[in-house]
């Protein structure tokens, strides 16, 4: 699985994620709060990241 576990425990996560589409980059700077954010690589949109936080938040 193209899964990416993230334990940030008690502390913030800054993430800079790098996005390329069809040779265009998009930089996008992401702060991740404290608990178990979780970054999945879609297997049917490999374009596609969802990240999900441990309060349930999504972004």
């Amino acid at each position: 699985k193209n899964l990416l576990l993230v334990n940030a425990g008690s502390v913030t996560i800054d993430v800079t994620v790098v996005i390329s589409v069809d040779g265009n980059e998009t930089v996008k700077e992401i702060t991740l709060p404290p608990g178990r954010p979780v970054v999945e690589v879609l297997p049917e949109e490999p374009r596609a990241v969802r990240l999900t936080l441990g309060k349930g938040e999504a972004g």
